[in-house]
């Protein structure tokens, strides 16, 4: 790792590109997690859906009814979306939660914001051409909660139902890794910005506005879910997206962190209930 500081710090100085394009290259990468026990259990009791976005992707798919497609985050994978899309199952919904490139069952090594946006398109046209015109909600955690709500801005999804769990206005994570792991310049990580605000089709500023959150329709929904003691993501982000937007659907837990939010009984209750109901909006804090 020193070894890559000192390369890139040199190349910081005589060639920012080329400290882009290593910045970036080396960013590519999600780490592989482990397999557990539980992984192994939910992907048994899934039906396996396969299609190709660059390569072959995979999703994993619950219950039978109107389709709800579920997305994780950075490093994160299917499975971690799986008690809450197996009591969407139990509810009467078709619970599809999706590996991005280069996580969980799904091939390739590289991925990035693109590959989470073209992979959600993908998806969404898949499901749209082979299970149903219709997809009746999507939900998104971290990483792949922002890249859900620029996805279905750039590539026009018909769906009107969202829930965004854990997820920045902006990617201001990603940048904030970079600094401490690579130690990168700001210089270069102001080029890193400019790159993946390409991705979202908008300027950096733009996405620190919250451009990805813009609401489309009157009848669109989104419900926010943030825990107070998120060491990842800002809770307040929730406030700052809940004005771009213009929801009351806000609810905060404490306690839960960034990952355990998916796997809290309460939390999948609320969201089962936001997905099948039409009740009234309300702002919810423990």
């Amino acid at each position: 790792m020193r070894f890559i500081h000192f390369i890139l710090n040199v190349l910081t100085r005589i060639h920012p590109v080329l400290a882009l394009r290593l910045t970036r290259f080396l960013a590519s990468f999600p780490r592989k997690l482990p397999t557990k026990t539980r992984d192994v259990e939910f992907i048994s009791s899934a039906q396996k859906i396969t299609f190709n976005s660059n390569g072959q992707k995979v999703a994993l798919s619950w219950g039978e009814g109107p389709v709800v497609i579920l997305v994780h985050g950075w490093e994160g994978r299917s499975t971690q979306m799986a008690p809450m899309a197996k009591q969407l199952a139990k509810s009467g919904f078709q619970a599809i939660a999706l590996d991005f490139s280069g996580h969980g069952l799904s091939g390739g090594r590289q991925s990035g914001f693109t590959q989470f946006i073209t992979d959600l398109a993908a998806l969404q046209a898949h499901v749209v051409k082979h299970i149903t015109p219709n997809i009746h909600a999507m939900i998104g955690h971290s990483a792949g909660g922002v890249c859900m709500m620029a996805s279905r801005l750039i590539n026009d999804f018909p769906t009107t139902k969202y829930v965004v769990i854990s997820a920045p206005s902006a990617p201001y994570p990603a940048i904030d890794a970079l600094r401490r792991s690579l130690k990168v310049s700001e210089g270069v990580l102001s080029l890193v910005q400019d790159e993946i605000a390409k991705s979202f089709n908008c300027t950096w500023q733009e996405l620190l506005a919250g451009n990805s959150y813009k609401k489309r329709f009157e009848d669109e929904q989104l419900y926010l879910i943030y825990d107070q003691d998120d060491t990842m993501v800002d809770h307040n982000e929730a406030q700052k997206i809940q004005k771009t937007f213009e929801t009351d659907y806000v609810y905060k837990t404490q306690g839960c962190g960034h990952i355990k939010l998916l796997w809290n009984d309460i939390v999948i209750e609320k969201v089962v209930d936001f997905v099948s109901s039409t009740k009234t909006p309300f702002v919810e804090i423990l």
